[in-house]
């Protein structure tokens, strides 16, 4: 938003101009030294193409050039503020005297659509569909190519004003609150302060809507006799509760974002980036105040684009999104998006597909070619090129993040068709001990801590659809909010892309530090939660709200505490005991207390994990024991089939060399075909080292049988498939990094391959020159990262007989533990290999 030289007296200011006082009667809730501390205006923007015209007969049809310079709206001088403010207002006015032809009308109706009753438009003349983009992985380039629209429409408003329109649009970084500055930008209040229909109260004027298809004006009031689309004063006492709901006993926006950033891949990013930051910052504006102040209509998808917030939101969301492709690399993160694009459906807003073709940004109807023809996903990694920059770029922050992993309130998959329009979610601990009866883990550890019984069991309050947010925050056991930003349904879904391609949502809430101020352990939570209604602004229960009921994420093991002799968290204790008597197969007694057995055991799983063995489980030997777990589990069965396929695959390796293939189209993440390259040759190198341990050391070992394995592209003349795959839901929630890292699993009968491995595609992946592009940045420990080849050549064992030991020590190619040195096939694997080849 940086405003160049020569505007005319009739726009506010200009770059670098001195703010002018408050108006003292202003309803503005003010600012106090607004300006001190305003940013010095950037250099001259960089070049970008230009965006010509073939017949300029609007004012909004105006040829563009420049790229424009996208700043915080808290950083605006007050200047700045007014000019796009007439710009706004311009793009508000319908054209000709005719009802609902507006740009803006135009540009505020893609979000939603006309179809939604209470939004007063689905009688409108010429109705429209809802383009909704969510839920999907171009989620943020649909909405880039959104707000450029936007923003160019707002240039062309300035021209027309007397500008020469470099202008850019603000964003909103609702992820802090700058000393001396209100929480909602002042640019927002001055919007929203607007008087300029329906007798003083509308935010519109009074010819924005368009006519009914009957001919007459849409009379959009609500049954208090005021306006649907109302102007709002903004107060300090809704800034201070804008602060809380955005902080992090709220929506904690700036800890979703902080996630958000630490993301690798494309598709995953983009799908949190919707669920969090950006559904929830749409939500926490949408149930601010009591009942219906004027912000609800942002929080509900039909409406939200036509509130003023929405577009600085929004801003803000691309802003964040641009930030994470500048860590991760545009190249690498389009081409991953490219190649999901070949997987994924189409919608009214990409009807050839997600990479392709936008709508509705180019319109016949209206002769508007500023956008020249349809932008596609390929052209929205490159901002310059489409015309803005950022004046500055979200940052991680938080310092270098570890295995400390929250108590997550989950909700999972939640069907999209049962959530009637967009709910906020309020979340609520309790102890099993307070008359919660068969709540939390107890029934699973009935030992742990002493019940309490001094507390009743939760209940919501008896008078809930008269609640108003903060009645609901002030409910006891309250942990923090989360949303379900959503289309309306009316009994069935209309959105074809929430029908095709994301008919499900999650969203989830930390509640470790409201267990922790409750003194509740972890074994005895119970979840209970209510829901808010945006559109009608009515507190419900689930059951009402169409959602189920949380469910809790809670790791098997804190790496906050150390457990040893003597410990006396006792919850810790149980879990660490019955882990170890998981991954052991042992009887060690579950009794909550570390004595000679307990520490004895804590030593055994040290050596195997090739740890000093001091008998103090910390962080790495918690999180080996978790890796090791999981790698059993997800071992394959030893059941006909499998011995089935185990022998028909060394039969023929006895015949002939044992063909594999990598499906390519799997790579996880990166999204570059030298990765890929690179990765086929690790697992050669992890093929090799079998061929190598049965090799003959001497001629007079040349009668046992040898294998060899041979590379193919056919998937179809293949015995061995490897594959990059999802294995592990929201592993990382859980028990962090790790998880599953791999599968092994025989084919159907009939089916080919024999055997199939898969790579969890989740997780940060390095080969042996090649380490993964987030180690080099420091946000993350070193046990965020695998090494590919020990895990390929344990899970080719797998496929070819061998089963999981601890028989062989730390180093043993079969051992569950990973260890990122086991870079070749142990003597004894090697020789139980060759044990086998003999049987078949």
């Amino acid at each position: 938003a940086v405003p160049g030289g020569g505007a005319p007296d009739r726009v506010m200011g200009s770059c670098g101009s001195k703010p002018e006082p408050p108006d003292p009667d202003s309803k503005v809730a003010p600012v106090p030294d607004a300006d001190s501390n305003a940013a010095p205006a950037p250099a001259s923007p960089p070049k970008s193409r230009s965006f010509p015209t073939k017949h300029a007969k609007k004012w909004y049809e105006r040829e563009l050039s420049g790229a424009v310079v996208r700043k915080s709206a808290h950083d605006l001088t007050s200047a700045e503020e007014d000019r796009i403010v007439k710009a706004w207002l311009r793009m508000m006015e319908s054209e000709d005297g005719v009802p609902g032809s507006s740009q803006y009308f135009r540009l505020a109706l893609i979000h939603g659509g006309s179809e939604g009753e209470w939004t007063y438009l689905s009688k409108m003349v010429d109705p429209k569909p809802s383009f909704c983009v969510h839920g999907g992985e171009c989620f943020p380039n649909w909405h880039r190519v959104y707000m450029l629209d936007f923003e160019q429409t707002l240039r062309c408003a300035d021209i027309d004003l007397g500008g020469d329109g470099n202008i850019g649009l603000p964003y909103w970084d609702w992820s802090i609150k700058p000393k001396g500055k209100t929480m909602l930008p002042m640019l927002a209040q001055k919007l929203m302060a607007q008087t300029i229909g329906s007798q003083g109260q509308g935010l519109f004027p009074d010819d924005f809507l368009p006519l009914t298809r009957g001919g007459h004006p849409i009379k959009a009031i609500e049954p208090d006799g005021t306006p649907f689309y109302k102007t709002m004063v903004w107060t300090h006492e809704l800034d201070r509760e804008l602060e809380w709901n955005l902080g992090h006993r709220g929506y904690d926006i700036a800890g979703s974002q902080r996630k958000y950033l630490l993301q690798h891949q494309h598709r995953g990013s983009s799908l949190a980036l919707d669920a969090a930051p950006h559904g929830s910052a749409h939500v926490a504006l949408g149930s601010l105040g009591r009942r219906k102040p004027g912000t609800e209509m942002v929080g509900s998808v039909p409406t939200a684009a036509f509130h003023v917030t929405f577009w600085l939101h929004h801003c803000n969301v691309d802003r964040v999104y641009e930030s994470f492709l500048a860590v991760r690399g545009h190249a690498r993160m389009q081409k991953e998006f490219r190649r999901n694009a070949r997987r994924a459906g189409t919608a009214a807003g990409f009807p050839k597909g997600q990479t392709l073709g936008y709508e509705p940004f180019y319109s016949h109807a209206h002769s508007r070619e500023v956008m020249r023809g349809k932008w596609t996903g390929d052209d929205t990694f490159n901002t310059e090129a489409m015309g803005f920059t950022y004046a500055s770029l979200a940052q991680v922050g938080g310092g270098r993040r570890r295995r400390d992993l929250p108590v997550l309130a989950q909700f999972n998959d939640v069907p999209k068709v049962n959530v009637d329009g967009s709910k906020a979610l309020y979340v609520y601990v309790s102890d099993a001990g307070d008359g919660d009866d068969g709540g939390g883990l107890l029934g699973f550890l009935p030992f742990v801590g002493s019940p309490k019984k001094e507390q009743p069991s939760w209940q919501p309050p008896p008078d809930l659809e008269s609640a108003t947010p903060a009645d609901l925050k002030a409910l006891p056991g309250f942990a923090g909010i989360t949303s379900l930003f959503v289309l309306p349904t009316e009994g069935t879904v209309r959105c074809d892309n929430c029908v095709l391609n994301s008919p499900t949502c999650s969203a989830e809430v930390d509640v470790t530090e409201a267990l922790k101020e409750a003194g509740i352990p972890r074994a005895r939570a119970v979840l209970h939660a209510l829901a808010f209604d945006i559109a009608t602004q009515t507190a419900m229960t689930l059951e009402q709200a169409g959602v189920p009921p949380p469910e809790l994420s809670s790791p098997t093991l804190s790496f906050e505490v150390d457990v040893s002799e003597g410990s006396e968290d006792k919850e810790e204790v149980v879990a660490l005991q019955m882990l170890l008597n998981a991954v052991f197969t042992t009887s060690l007694k579950v009794d909550g207390v570390v004595g000679k057995a307990t520490a004895d055991a804590i030593k055994a799983a040290q050596a195997a994990a090739a740890l000093p063995e001091d008998g103090v489980a910390g962080p790495k030997t918690k999180a080996a024991l978790l890796l090791a777990r999981a790698a059993l589990s997800a071992a394959p069965q030893a059941d006909e089939r499998y011995k089935e396929v185990v022998r028909r695959l060394l039969v023929a390796a006895k015949a002939q060399p044992v063909r594999w293939t990598l499906r390519r189209d799997d790579e996880p993440g990166e999204g570059l075909d030298e990765w890929m390259d690179a990765a086929q040759a690790e697992l050669e190198r992890a093929f090799g080292a079998w061929s190598k341990a049965c090799r003959p050391s001497s001629l007079a070992l040349e009668s046992l049988p040898t294998i060899s394995f041979e590379y193919t592209a056919e998937e179809a003349d293949a015995h061995i498939l490897l594959s990059f795959a999802k294995l592990a839901t929201a592993h990382e929630a859980r028990d962090g990094p790790g998880g599953k890292l791999a599968q092994t699993t025989a084919a159907s009968e009939g089916s080919s391959p024999l055997v199939h491995i898969a790579f969890d595609e989740a997780e940060r992946w390095e080969l042996a020159n090649l380490p993964h592009p987030q180690r080099a940045d420091g946000t993350l420990d070193d046990d965020f990262f695998f090494q590919l080849l020990p895990v390929a050549i344990r899970e080719i064992g797998l496929a070819l007989g061998l089963g999981l030991s601890l028989a062989g020590g730390a180093l043993d190619t079969m051992s569950p533990f990973y260890a990122a040195g086991n870079t070749a096939v142990s003597a004894r694997a090697g020789e139980e290999l060759q044990q086998k080849l003999r049987e078949a």
